[in-house]
Formats: C-alpha cells, structure tokens, sequence
C-alpha cells in the first residue's frame, strides 16, 4: 500500500501550502521535492522532504517517486 506523498513543484507552492496548515500538522506530512531550491524552502521551514527528484521536471519527480517507493 502506498501513503500519501504530497510534491512540491515549486518553493512558492510549498510556502502558500503552509500558510493554510499549522506546523504540527505539515510536520506529519511525506513530502517530494521536484529540485534543490524547492528542497531548501521545506527545509528553512524546518521540515524535511522524503526525497527531491534528480531531474527537476514531472518525469524526474515521477521517477523519484517510483524508485523511492521500489514500485
């Protein structure tokens, strides 16, 4: 069975997503990060993502999502 994994696709994304949530509730989240300067915001944050893709595009996050998950 998968979770949930929610992607960041751009940094800006995951600091609009934040504002909607309270700390202790994103904390529980399984977060993907699309590339370094996506990674770098959650992180700021104080948050850590499971993985950020190799290949900064859909097909990257798409294979680090599959790898990351052995599918």
């Amino acid at each position: 069975m998968i979770s949930t994994t929610h992607r960041f696709y751009k940094s800006s994304t995951f600091a609009n997503f934040c504002s909607f949530y309270q700390a202790d509730q994103i904390g529980r989240l399984k977060m993907a990060s699309i590339g370094t300067i996506t990674t770098r915001a959650i992180q700021e944050a104080g948050y850590e993502p499971l993985f950020t893709a190799k290949k900064s595009n859909a097909e990257g996050i798409t294979n680090a999502i599959i790898e990351y998950y052995q599918l």
